[in-house]
């Protein structure tokens, strides 16, 4: 093999390893967004002052929340985003004016495994820690307000409007270990979130 063609494939491989390494540059270090989130809030009251496993509270409550994320680049083609989000508002279930149920500091931890699918897109699963401050109020009892956590499942996507701005769109579903925030009432919470959100990586 002359001399030339050395130089030729020596060239051609560092350009696909510097195309490689390209690929996931988009989706790794530090990143910041906003969400604009449509969440499904359901909670089943129990307990000897409610009618046990009454459920009806599918509300649908528009809010947003903020993000932040940190990812890491594991190959060319997979990236894990190790991240934070808080909610900006609260969520509101109530069951026929039997009980009412108000997440406030909703915020979860999250894990994020994606997949490169080009330069401009990203496709990832979601695993989450949920935490939530709960207020419940009964007709006729004092209300109470206890902390609430459970865990995340969800999938989105992430694609690069530019080389620093993306926009960002998933679902996340969450469940909460039921909890009796005051006596003769318990409460397990459930949420599923469509969110579409827009954000900079920095």
């Amino acid at each position: 093999m002359n001399v030339k063609v050395k130089a030729l494939l020596a060239i051609v491989a560092v350009s696909a390893s510097s195309f490689a390494l390209a690929q996931n540059k988009n989706f790794t270090g530090f990143s910041a967004g906003v969400n604009v989130n449509s969440t499904n809030v359901t909670a089943d009251f129990s307990g000897a002052l409610v009618a046990a496993g009454q459920v009806k509270n599918s509300n649908a409550v528009t809010n947003m929340s903020l993000q932040g994320q940190y990812g890491f680049g594991i190959s060319d083609k997979f990236v894990v985003g190790l991240g934070v989000t808080y909610g900006m508002s609260d969520l509101t279930a109530e069951t026929g004016g039997t009980a009412t149920t108000k997440l406030k500091n909703v915020y979860s931890i999250n894990i994020e495994p994606g997949y490169v699918v080009s330069p401009a897109t990203l496709i990832y699963a979601k695993v989450a820690y949920a935490g939530a401050t709960a207020e419940v109020t009964a007709p006729g009892i004092v209300g109470g307000t206890g902390n609430l956590s459970g865990t995340g499942i969800g999938f989105g996507s992430r694609t690069m409007l530019t080389n620093k701005l993306y926009l960002q769109g998933e679902y996340v579903y969450a469940s909460f270990d039921r909890k009796s925030i005051i006596p003769g009432v318990a409460v397990k919470v459930d949420t599923g979130t469509i969110s579409i959100g827009v954000g900079y990586n920095f």
